[in-house]
C-alpha cells in the first residue's frame, strides 16, 4: 500500500513536470549579483594572459594608449548597448535581433556561433589549469624538477635553483605532462588523457553550478569575484617584495608606463588592442546581452556598465604589473610557464595553489556565464525544455566536452587545433556582426526611439554628456572604427603565408573566421523567401508585440492547460 502511494506521488509529479506550466525565466535577486555575473563573465584569463602579452609585444606603455582609446570608443558603446537591449526585452541575443529587425536576425545568431565556439576551447584553459592544481599539492611540483633535454624525460633528482632553470623547466613540464609530449608523432593522434579527464572534470563543475538555478547561483558569483583579487594584490606584494632590488624590478614601470609614440603608427597595436577588448570585456557576443536580460527591467545598467569597463581596465593593469614585473623575458611567455617558474623560485606550497586556484576561478566565470549564454538561447526558444533543466544542461556540455577532443590530442598537434581556435575565432565576424549590430540600433531601430524607452519606461537616469557620447558613438564613431579595423586587418593578412604553413589549417581556419559573418545572408534570404504578404521594408521593423518588456508578452500568453485535474501545487501529505 505505502508502495502504491510512494508511485502514486512520483506519477503525479512526473505529470506536473509534463503538463504543468512552463517554469518562470528568473531574475537575479540582488542588483549586486547582476554586477558579479557581469564581472565573472568579462574578467577573465583575457585580462590575466592577453594583456600583459601585449604589453610586452609592443612596449608597454605604447600599448596602453590605444587600449583605453579602445576602451573608450568601443569597449563602453557597445557594452552600454548590450546591457540596455537584453535588459529590455529579457531574451537572448537570437531571439532580441529576430524580433527588432527580422531581416538581421543573423547578427544574433552570428554572436551565438562565435560564442559557442569560444566555450569549447575555453575549456581546454580550464583542463591545464587543473593539472596544474593538482600537481601544486605536491611536494615538489613537477614543473620544480630538470628535464633531459634530450628526450623530454623529467629527472627526480635534479630540482631547479634559480630563475633560469626554473624557466627551462617549466616550458618542458607545460610541453611534456600539460601537453602529452611534444616528441609525440603527429600521425598517432593519441589521446592525452590527463587532459581529457581534466577538462571533463570542468564540465562536470560548469554543470553542476548551472544545475543550481539563477536564483541559487549569485551567492556562488560572490566568492569566486573577489578571491582573484585577494590572491593577486598578495602576490604583487611578494613579486615586488623579491624584486625590489633588482634591475627588473626596478625597470618595470618604465618599461609599463613610458610610451614610444612612434609604434603607434604601426596599425597592428590598434587591431591587437580592439581584439583585447572584444576578448576580455566580451562585448559584441551575446554574453553580456544574455546576463543582462537577467535584470529587473528598472536595474541601473548604465551604473554597472561603467563600474565593469573600469573594473576591467584596473584589473588588466593589475595583470600588467604581475606579469611584466616579473622577468623582461619571461612576461613574452605564456601565463603557466611564467607562473610556475615564479612560484619554483618562490619555492613556498600553499602559493602554488592558491595561485592557480585563481586562474581556475577567473577562466571559471567567464565559461559560466558564456555557457548560460548558450543555454539561454535554447531555452528561450524552446520554453518546455526549462521543465528539464538539469538534463538539458547535462547534454548540453557533455556534447561540447566531445567538440573538444581535438584539442586533447597529445603533443603537437592538440595545440595546433586550439592555436587555429584561438587564432581565427575573433578575426573577421566579429567586426561585421557589431557593425551590423550598431546599425540596427543606431540606423535601423533608431537612436531616438531607444533613447525614449531607456529613459522613460526603463526610467534611466541619461544626461546629456552621456546622451551625446551614446549618439556619437552608436551612430558614427564606433561603426566607422569598426570598418577602419576590419578592412585594414584583411589588407594586411599573409594569406600566401598562411597557405604555406598548411591549406587544411588555412581552410579550416578561414571557416571558423568567416562562417558566423555568413549567417547574416542567410538569414535575411530566409525571411525574404519566407515573408509570405509582408515587403523587405517590414522584414527592417521592429516586431512590437515581441520587441517589448516580457511582462507584456506574458500578459498576452494563453490560459495554460490544467494537468489532469491537478491544481499545479504538490502536495505536502499523502
Amino acid at each position: 500500500m505505502l508502495d502504491n502511494v510512494k508511485y502514486g506521488k512520483w506519477l503525479r509529479k512526473l505529470l506536473l513536470r509534463l503538463n504543468g506550466p512552463t517554469p518562470e525565466r528568473g531574475n537575479y535577486i540582488y542588483p549586486a549579483e547582476s554586477l558579479c555575473a557581469l564581472i565573472g563573465y568579462s574578467i577573465g584569463l583575457g585580462n590575466l594572459w592577453r594583456f600583459p602579452y601585449f604589453c610586452h609585444r609592443h612596449g608597454g606603455g605604447t600599448f596602453l594608449i590605444p587600449y583605453v582609446v579602445c576602451l573608450v570608443i568601443l569597449g563602453v558603446p557597445l557594452c552600454l548597448l548590450d546591457q540596455a537591449l537584453g535588459q529590455y526585452v529579457s531574451l537572448g541575443p537570437t531571439h532580441l535581433y529576430t524580433f527588432m529587425c527580422p531581416l538581421l536576425s543573423g547578427v544574433g545568431w552570428g554572436m551565438a556561433l562565435i560564442l559557442l565556439m569560444v566555450t569549447i576551447y575555453y575549456n581546454i584553459l580550464l583542463g591545464w589549469v587543473i593539472i596544474y592544481i593538482v600537481q601544486s599539492f605536491y611536494s615538489t611540483p613537477h614543473w620544480s624538477h630538470c628535464y633531459d633535454k634530450t628526450n623530454g624525460s623529467r629527472l627526480v633528482d635534479c630540482i631547479t635553483h634559480n630563475i633560469t632553470q626554473a624557466d627551462e623547466a617549466a616550458k618542458t613540464f607545460f610541453e611534456q605532462e600539460v601537453l602529452g609530449g611534444m616528441w609525440e608523432d603527429p600521425t598517432q593522434h593519441r589521446l592525452n588523457w590527463w587532459l581529457v579527464g581534466s577538462a571533463g572534470c570542468a564540465w562536470f563543475l560548469i554543470a553542476a553550478v548551472l544545475a543550481v538555478g539563477i536564483k541559487n547561483r549569485g551567492k556562488i558569483l560572490y566568492f569566486t569575484v573577489i578571491y582573484p583579487y585577494i590572491i593577486l594584490v598578495f602576490l604583487i606584494m611578494i613579486n615586488k617584495t623579491l624584486h625590489n632590488t633588482s634591475e627588473e624590478g626596478k625597470g618595470w614601470l618604465h618599461l609599463e608606463m613610458t610610451p614610444n609614440l612612434t609604434h603607434l603608427a604601426n596599425f597592428t597595436v590598434w587591431t591587437d588592442a580592439a581584439g583585447q577588448m572584444f576578448y576580455s570585456l566580451g562585448v559584441g557576443l551575446g554574453g553580456i546581452t544574455t546576463i543582462s536580460s537577467y535584470n529587473t527591467f528598472n536595474h541601473n545598467f548604465i551604473r554597472d556598465g561603467f563600474l565593469l569597463c573600469l573594473l576591467d581596465m584596473v584589473t588588466s593593469l593589475l595583470c600588467g604589473y604581475y606579469f611584466i614585473s616579473l622577468t623582461e623575458t619571461q612576461a613574452a611567455s605564456n601565463l603557466f610557464r611564467v607562473s610556475s617558474a615564479f612560484l619554483s623560485v618562490l619555492d613556498t606550497q600553499p602559493w602554488s595553489s592558491l595561485f592557480f586556484l585563481m586562474v581556475f576561478v577567473l577562466g571559471f566565470n567567464s565559461q559560466l556565464m558564456m555557457v548560460e549564454s548558450v543555454t539561454t538561447i535554447l531555452f528561450d526558444q524552446f520554453k518546455q525544455l526549462r521543465r528539464w533543466h538539469l538534463g538539458v544542461v547535462g547534454v548540453i556540455c557533455g556534447v561540447l566536452f566531445l567538440l573538444g577532443l581535438p584539442m586533447c590530442i597529445a603533443g603537437k598537434t592538440g595545440l595546433q587545433v586550439f592555436d587555429l581556435m584561438d587564432h581565427y575565432i575573433l578575426r573577421y565576424s566579429i567586426f561585421i556582426l557589431t557593425l551590423f549590430q550598431l546599425i540596427i540600433a543606431g540606423y535601423i531601430y533608431g537612436f531616438d526611439n531607444m533613447m525614449r524607452w531607456v529613459r522613460k519606461e526603463m526610467q534611466q537616469w541619461v544626461p546629456a554628456p552621456l546622451y551625446y557620447y551614446l549618439y556619437i558613438t552608436w551612430r558614427y564613431i564606433t561603426p566607422l572604427f569598426l570598418v577602419v579595423l576590419l578592412v585594414f586587418t584583411l589588407c594586411t593578412d599573409n594569406w600566401s603565408k598562411e597557405l604555406e604553413e598548411g591549406s587544411t589549417s588555412f581552410a579550416v581556419g578561414h571557416v571558423i573566421a568567416i562562417f558566423p559573418s555568413l549567417l547574416l545572408p542567410m538569414f535575411a534570404l530566409y525571411f525574404c523567401l519566407t515573408r509570405g504578404d509582408k515587403s523587405v521594408k517590414d522584414l527592417m521593423k521592429a516586431d512590437p508585440s515581441n520587441f517589448c518588456p516580457e511582462f507584456r508578452r506574458i500578459i498576452r500568453d494563453p490560459v495554460r492547460r490544467p494537468v489532469y485535474g491537478l491544481d499545479n501545487k504538490e502536495e505536502t501529505s499523502v
